[in-house]
């Protein structure tokens, strides 16, 4: 199924589904984790362990901050520089590369889930 498919189904009340968050989307890419994620990419930086830009893995988790307090939005690091995330309700999940000044003006932490 493509990414762009991705989402949550709805109730009754709301024709469609919903778009899918970025910490949902962890959520049901690692379900097998011996300790769950938290539910909030705010919360979600929590769990694992610290890692720095440059020791970044496939699966380690990459957080971005728009307020420079906590984190707004969280992707899973694929390689080649490139995370897995879902974007926008228009955009649904899609890879976006860190090189872009978004990701570069935004990146708060990154973190590996053991």
């Amino acid at each position: 199924m493509p990414f762009s498919m991705w989402a949550i189904p709805t109730s009754t009340a709301q024709p469609g589904p919903i778009p899918l968050t970025a910490p949902a989307l962890l959520i049901m890419c690692i379900p097998s984790l011996a300790t769950p994620l938290n539910r909030s990419s705010r919360d979600q930086v929590k769990n694992g362990v610290a890692i720095s830009k440059e020791d970044l893995q496939q699966g380690d988790l990459v957080f971005f901050s728009t307020n420079g307090q906590y984190p707004t939005h969280v992707g899973l690091y694929i390689g080649d520089n490139n995370i897995v995330h879902a974007s926008t309700p228009q955009d649904g999940v899609k890879i976006s590369s860190l090189d872009t000044s978004y990701y570069m003006d935004n990146y708060f932490a990154a973190r590996r889930i053991l």
